[in-house]
């Protein structure tokens, strides 16, 4: 059985979307329900799905986008990248090949995302996390990116 994810609104409204009519659901019972395990609902479709709550603060996008990393501190890398995981204040990317990245590095990723657009995203980021060529980053410039924010919207 397919498991969605639940997201809560900055206001503190939970919903999640039946999988089967498109049907938006949100009640008080999904707000109470147990972050730690799935929940099972029924939808006024008669369709029964599962869903999982989500703790992070923003939806995160499974993608595979092709780019580009530049470490700028404390030493200059640069890497062949394909973005595997995206959200409005990150990244997960994976490394073609081998390389000298540190958690701390900063740096500056650069990919285009596959919108009508084919828009192209360069955005200062802080590395969070290194294992092997998996790589997880913060982006740290503050800017809002539009093109990015309309592309991740669920």
């Amino acid at each position: 059985m397919e498991i969605r994810s639940v997201f809560t609104e900055p206001n503190g409204r939970v919903s999640v979307v039946c999988p089967n009519c498109g049907l938006t659901i949100t009640n008080e019972a999904l707000r109470r329900a147990s972050p730690a395990k799935p929940i099972q609902i029924k939808c006024t479709c008669n369709r029964i799905f599962k869903a999982a709550f989500e703790k992070r603060k923003y939806y995160r996008k499974q993608v595979e986008l092709y780019g580009s990393f530049i470490a700028t501190s404390p030493i200059r890398d640069e890497n062949d990248i394909v973005v595997t995981d995206l959200s409005l204040t990150g990244l997960a990317f994976e490394t073609v090949g081998k390389h000298m990245l540190r958690i701390n590095d900063v740096g500056t990723v650069r990919f285009t995302l596959n919108d009508v657009q084919r828009s192209i995203i360069i955005r200062n980021v802080i590395l969070k996390s290194v294992r092997d060529n998996l790589v997880g980053a913060a982006f740290c410039d503050g800017r809002q990116e539009k093109a990015l924010a309309f592309y991740l919207r669920p």
